[in-house]
């Protein structure tokens, strides 16, 4: 059976197989308004989990839309050890996401922790042959956003 024709049959709408806005892929892309609509008016009679399970049995591919906060609790995250505890010198503890490209089975090194923003900005100006004066007036006042968005600093070019 078709992936599709499975989700029909799994919904409880079999018959929408044989309705011509859905029984092509050219169609459910001429009607994708319908189809999506179908799909979730379908989907919100049960949870999130109880979909996966039933999808996975009738080989329709499911899988839970994370949030960020919710994305570290995911079973295939932990199991692929994705992510784990770090301490970087400014933010403190934090989660640090490994390389996902595997050599004989391990992850190369993920080095050191990315620098402050700003903090390259001098150098690669000098690297450049720009004057003194001219970086100072560049740079003068720099806004530096810090860790949260919601959070702005102004700092004079003598300190950055």
């Amino acid at each position: 059976m078709r992936r599709w024709k499975a989700f029909l049959t799994v919904i409880g709408q079999p018959e929408r197989a044989s309705d011509p806005r859905f029984n092509s892929v050219a169609a459910r892309v001429r009607n994708s308004t319908e189809w999506f609509a179908l799909r979730q008016n379908a989907l919100r009679g049960r949870n999130t989990d109880a979909w996966v399970e039933e999808f996975s049995r009738v080989d329709v591919p499911a899988m839970p839309c994370h949030s960020l906060e919710s994305l570290i609790d995911d079973p295939h995250i932990r199991a692929s050890q994705l992510l784990s505890p770090d301490h970087h010198p400014t933010e403190g503890d934090i989660l640090a996401m490994r390389s996902t490209i595997l050599r004989n089975g391990k992850a190369d090194a993920t080095g050191a922790p990315a620098a402050a923003m700003g903090a390259d900005t001098r150098p690669v100006l000098r690297g450049n042959a720009i004057f003194r004066t001219t970086i100072s007036s560049a740079l003068s006042p720099v806004v530096r956003l810090l860790s949260r968005a919601d959070q702005m600093a102004v700092y004079p070019p003598s300190t950055v």
